[in-house]
């Protein structure tokens, strides 16, 4: 099995190396990626399937839920409606017993509830945000009063940070937000999150995968990436609606580490879409290119 194994590596690297690169100064190729993207086909259902670890203790915690109102009369009971203003965090917090790490993740998750619009630590506690947001719309509210604009518009902001996974050395969360403080129309933002539970450092897409492997990787992603889309072989991605640079697919940086594979997502406009696109891509197809160093 394992001589098979790198007589199918082997067979990869040849005809990784022997497809053309893609350049701005060579001629274009209207083939070209429709061709890599069928040799890269061919060789996926041989490749073994990795799975992940998730024999041993993993990290406990809990979902706080915080909520706050414009007045006391309003409780969550009645939040369903969204007719009053208010601002929601929910989040785990994790069993510092549970986990070597598990202050240091704790800590990470709290910066990100206090962070300001413009994505700076501008509170020192969640209280304090809370707090400042229903004065902002407080006073937004006096102020659209004395220039008789009648009643204010209602604001709200509402974040969930929610566990995806959890194995004993790795910890996946998605902190989703929405909010509206005026204006033509609501945000929302999601944003994943990959810890490696044993050394407490955050998984990045510059080190998700082996060194030099990104290249292959993203021509496996790619045919992914066009059948969650719809987007036919033979049309080369510079000739379609997606913007990427130079006309060539990439990754996003956002992604999240799931059971059975990797979640990768787009956000609004980053490739010029009025929406977020997300793919799957399976272990059994990457797996081989996993930094088993922090990936396990």
């Amino acid at each position: 099995m394992k001589f098979n194994h790198y007589i199918l590596l082997l067979l990869l690297s040849i005809i990784i190396v022997g497809i053309p690169s893609c350049t701005n100064d060579s001629p274009s190729d209207s083939n070209s990626e429709s061709d890599n993207l069928e040799v890269i086909d061919s060789l996926l259902d041989n490749i073994p399937i990795i799975q992940l670890s998730f024999e041993g203790d993993t990290a406990t915690y809990e979902q706080i839920l915080r909520f706050k109102a414009e007045s006391d009369e309003y409780t969550l009971d009645s939040i369903a409606n969204k007719n009053f203003t208010h601002i929601i965090l929910s989040y785990p917090l994790i069993d510092p017993a549970s986990s070597p790490n598990a202050s240091l993740i704790n800590t990470k998750i709290k910066n990100l509830l206090i962070l300001n619009s413009a994505g700076d630590l501008s509170y020192n506690s969640v209280e304090e945000r809370m707090d400042d947001f229903i004065t902002q719309y407080l006073e937004d509210k006096e102020f659209s009063a004395g220039l008789g604009w009648g009643v204010a518009t209602i604001w709200y902001a509402e974040m969930n940070i929610q566990v995806l996974l959890n194995t004993p050395n790795l910890l996946s969360f998605r902190c989703t937000e929405t909010s509206y403080m005026g204006g033509a129309h609501a945000t929302e933002v999601s944003t994943y999150y990959n810890y490696n539970m044993e050394l407490g450092e955050r998984i990045k897409l510059e080190n998700l995968f082996t060194p030099g492997s990104l290249e292959t990787v993203e021509q496996i992603a790619e045919k992914h990436f066009r059948k969650a889309v719809k987007l036919d072989p033979q049309i080369r991605l510079a000739d379609s609606d997606f913007e990427f640079e130079d006309g060539f697919f990439s990754l996003p940086k956002n992604f999240a580490l799931e059971r059975t594979g990797i979640l990768f997502y787009y956000k609004v406009r980053e490739i010029n879409q009025p929406f977020p696109i997300s793919f799957h891509l399976p272990y059994d197809e990457v797996g081989q290119y996993l930094n088993s160093s922090i990936i396990r």
